[in-house]
């Protein structure tokens, strides 16, 4: 159970900058991919344009870091996850789902 908690951890380090409290943090913590999204987003979205070959190759590079992460993130499955579980339970702690198969 402490192995599937260390790596659900360790892959949310990688999503997300859990350190930035402020605006000024971006500067001293690395945004992370959830981050590069969402400026992304409103760079695409934002414009009256269309989005830009630069965007598009951006929004690629991003895919390709994301899913091997994603795959991570479903590995943490199976009977880690089902003891994980058990043990939430016996916590009265709410059950860990895995995502949906696309």
């Amino acid at each position: 159970v402490e192995a599937i908690l260390e790596r659900a951890g360790e892959l949310d380090e990688q999503l997300i900058q859990s350190r930035s409290r402020v605006s000024q943090d971006a500067l001293n913590f690395q945004p992370r991919i959830d981050n590069q999204y969402a400026y992304l987003y409103t760079h695409v979205f934002g414009n009256t344009a269309r989005p830009t070959a630069g965007a598009r190759r951006r929004f690629e590079d991003l895919e390709a870091e994301l899913l091997p992460i994603l795959e991570a993130v479903s590995g943490l499955t199976g009977p880690q996850l089902e003891e994980l579980n058990r043990r939430a339970r016996e916590l009265a702690v709410p059950a860990v789902q895995p995502p949906a198969s696309r």
